[in-house]
């Protein structure tokens, strides 16, 4: 197994969808995790970045209740610019190990339909800030 790393800067966090597109074209049986602090600036900050925290449909794979809408997991869409302008790629993530969210699902123009557990295991992607200087 290959262990790959790769590394976004502060000012653009969002340069983990480039990362996990041109990985995933290539590679699709990478399982890709992404470090707490990007997802989590993603999710509080992402109108800077042009990320989104759509609802979409979650996957039965993990535990998920409909009534109340708990678990499962949440949803990145980064956009051309606003939140309302044309998608260019979105993944799910799920928090299954403490420093990581782990990549469930993953859409864009180079990579239809990638879901890691129907993808295999050949590589591993971790996705970190760049370390400063």
């Amino acid at each position: 197994m290959k262990i790959k790393q790769a590394f976004v800067t502060r000012e653009n966090p969002a340069e983990i969808f480039s990362i996990i597109e041109d990985t995933l074209s290539t590679r699709p049986n990478t399982q890709v995790f992404v470090d707490n602090q990007i997802y989590e600036e993603l999710r509080s900050h992402g109108g800077n970045y042009n990320v989104s925290t759509p609802n979409n449909v979650k996957s039965g794979h993990y535990y998920y209740n409909d009534l109340t809408n708990y678990g499962g997991e949440e949803w990145l869409e980064l956009h051309e610019s606003r939140y309302y302008s044309p998608e260019i790629a979105r993944g799910s993530f799920i928090s299954n190990c403490k420093e990581y969210m782990h990549l469930v699902e993953f859409h864009s123009s180079k990579v239809r339909d990638y879901t890691h557990y129907f993808a295999g295991f050949k590589q591993l992607l971790l996705i970190q800030f760049k370390p400063e200087s």
